[in-house]
């Protein structure tokens, strides 16, 4: 049976202000019952995308193509390619390409985040083509260069580094996963990029934030390795914003949709080796000193966040062995 949680998060009754707590709680602790019920909800709600990083995180691909089916009569909704992509559910294709070319902006990040996860090479002429006639533009379909390294684009290191400089900052967001999916070759390059503020890798408004934290963990370039950068010298405000900016990420990571990448860094690991105290004479010994004073209390804030984060995720696991053994 589902748990309290799924039936408080699907009853209507419950108000839509707690739907994010229970999304988040699910996230971590839903089971094979609870995204069952999910699946059988979406099914009979076609338009909702209600807990869609519940099953990214836990469903499965029987339950997705359940929701294809039904989504193939009324529509996609948001959210809904990358999850059909997640799962590897082939047939969305042709359709998630057509919602890339709609000139809907939302429309177009989510097919693309779902053709990542499927076999690109009946769309391969389509795309190249589409990236050939946007390459070097200001302003263009943002996320199209993410699917270049998969639609095997030539030369494409080289000539996603050349549209980043030519690119507009409110359109980054493919270039920089594009170039974290190129892989190794491209990492060194990343490093650079992430220490230069004219990127802004750092900013909400534009969403650069976010694909910078995601394609820095597809480089295995994560909080842990920024922490290191900081207490190495390396003190830019642009490298301290960026480290506080992907905490933030951190925090309010649910799901990924793409299966390659890693999941963030344990809460444990992270506050072990990133937030304990260092012996560095020239510091106080904790990783706040190594911020500019006017980003040392938005740090000390985020300090005591992780914290609560770490307590939840041992509670949490506490809770989830404890049931293990009940039911041995």
């Amino acid at each position: 049976m589902e748990s309290y949680l799924t039936r408080r998060l699907l009853d209507e009754q419950t108000d839509p202000n707690l739907h994010p707590v229970l999304i988040k709680t699910l996230c971590a602790l839903a089971s094979d019952a609870d995204t069952e019920r999910i699946t059988d909800f979406l099914c009979a709600h076609p338009e909702s995308n209600l807990a869609f990083d519940v099953l990214l995180r836990h469903g499965c691909q029987k339950q997705v193509q359940r929701l294809w089916k039904v989504w193939k009569r009324s529509g996609v909704p948001e959210g809904g390619f990358s999850l059909l992509g997640r799962f590897a559910v082939q047939e969305v294709a042709p359709a998630a390409w057509e919602a890339v070319c709609s000139g809907d902006w939302f429309a177009a990040r989510d097919a693309v985040m779902g053709l990542l996860g499927l076999d690109l090479s009946e769309l391969r002429r389509e795309i190249l083509a589409r990236l050939d006639f946007e390459e070097g533009r200001s302003l263009f379909t943002e996320m199209l260069p993410a699917l270049a390294v998969r639609a095997g684009w030539p030369n494409v290191l080289p000539r996603l580094r050349c549209w980043c400089d030519q690119a507009s900052t409110d359109c980054l967001g493919g270039l920089i996963l594009g170039l974290a999916l190129v892989g190794g070759e491209a990492k060194e390059l990343f490093k650079a990029m992430l220490n230069q503020e004219r990127y802004e890798l750092d900013d909400t408004g534009t969403g650069n934030l976010h694909w910078s934290w995601m394609a820095g963990r597809l480089l295995d370039l994560d909080l842990l390795w920024l922490s290191n950068q900081l207490r190495s010298g390396l003190t830019s405000a642009t490298l301290q914003r960026l480290f506080l900016g992907w905490l933030r990420c951190r925090l309010n990571w649910q799901a990924d949709s793409l299966r390659q990448i890693p999941p963030p860094t344990p809460w444990e690991r992270l506050y072990l080796e990133a937030f304990s105290w260092g012996s560095d004479p020239d510091h106080n010994g904790s990783l706040e000193s190594y911020f500019l004073p006017e980003l040392q209390s938005e740090f000390s804030s985020y300090e005591n966040l992780v914290s609560a984060s770490l307590s939840l995720e041992l509670g949490m696991s506490r809770e989830i062995s404890g049931d293990a053994d009940q039911h041995r």
